[in-house]
């Protein structure tokens, strides 16, 4: 899953880089047939980053944030276990998550 999110975030942002290329350096009259990219690559970037298993029933877009599940978001949360010292685990994760 974590492997499907980064792909999925890499060809996003590849896209999005390789429009603003294009549209800096080779041809700017494309910018009104491609204006759809910048905010399709963003969703597409957010998909990946959360990477909810509801988002085949597009309930991603209505629900909050929180429910992702295993995607890039959640990386910082795991690794918060393994980094922070036992005794100050409470305090730090909460100062972290803010």
């Amino acid at each position: 899953m974590l492997i499907i999110s980064g792909i999925v975030m890499f060809l996003a942002m590849a896209a999005l880089g390789a429009y603003f290329y294009v549209i800096d350096e080779i041809d700017s009259n494309l910018t009104a047939e491609l204006s759809w990219l910048p905010l399709t690559t963003m969703i597409l970037f957010m998909i990946g980053y959360i990477h909810n298993s509801e988002a085949d029933n597009m309930k991603l877009l209505f629900e909050p944030i929180n429910r992702y599940s295993i995607g890039f978001a959640t990386l910082p949360f795991l690794l918060m276990g393994e980094l922070l010292p036992a005794n100050y685990r409470n305090t730090l994760g909460g100062v972290a998550s803010r």
